[in-house]
């Protein structure tokens, strides 16, 4: 698990670089969008020009990861990046105003990021 978290913890410290390129640059790829292969090659260059193909591998290992984590434990944190949760909604029942109708929403999950403290105080200061 050790290996994970130091992934991780890489894959974190390559995103927040990533995200502070991001905010000093006009956006490269479109104006809110990098495709993944830009994405690939962005890894690659902040861990010393590794193959790109490895950098793939380290993108979706670490999503393959998260993901997994998310299936055991309902949440996965990411140092310095932020958190994913699931969080469960409840079903409820509705009247539904146009028809009158009584109408059931189903019980359903969602993923939830919350950001971390020092990725907010990031954004705070660079955009005053």
């Amino acid at each position: 698990m050790s290996w994970l978290l130091e992934l991780a913890t890489k894959m974190t410290m390559t995103l927040v670089g990533e995200l502070k390129f991001i905010l000093d640059l006009p956006a490269r790829v479109s104006k809110y969008f990098m495709d993944k292969d830009y994405i690939f090659k962005r890894i690659s260059e902040k861990c010393n020009y590794i193959d790109p193909k490895l950098a793939k591998d380290m993108y979706y290992g670490t999503i393959k990861a998260i993901i997994s984590e998310l299936r055991k434990n309902g949440k996965v944190t990411l140092p310095d990046f932020g958190r994913f949760k699931i969080h469960d909604y409840k079903s409820k029942s509705l009247i539904d105003i146009n028809t009158g109708l009584k109408r059931t929403i189903p019980e359903t999950k969602i993923m939830i990021f919350e950001v971390s403290g020092k990725l907010k105080s990031y954004i705070k200061t660079t955009f005053k």
